[in-house]
């Protein structure tokens, strides 16, 4: 079964077995997928959205990520929320 959704990324699929990911149930007029083991279902319009599920789980993993950009990002200094004069005039940070 080829993987058009990313298991690792969705909220009640994380942990799934290829096998419990094969036994899937299309809800309506096919705008839902149902996974009875997993007590899971997803929207697909949620899916093409990018929407893997809850905003606190989304929050979560995204958190976990982790890179050499993002780490000197967040030891970099912002002047984000500064008043212009807050700003020092030669673009250094005390």
């Amino acid at each position: 079964m080829p993987k058009l959704i990313p298991p690792h990324l969705v909220q009640g699929l994380e942990a799934a077995t290829a096998d419990q990911l094969a036994r899937i149930e299309i809800l309506g007029v096919g705008y839902g997928l149902h996974w009875e083991e997993l007590d899971t279902d997803l929207s697909i319009p949620g899916l093409l959205a990018g929407l893997f599920d809850t905003k606190a789980f989304m929050a979560r993993r995204a958190g976990q990520a982790t890179s050499p950009a993002k780490a000197a990002a967040a030891r970099t200094p912002s002047l984000i929320g500064l008043k212009a004069e807050e700003i020092p005039s030669d673009g250094s940070f005390g």
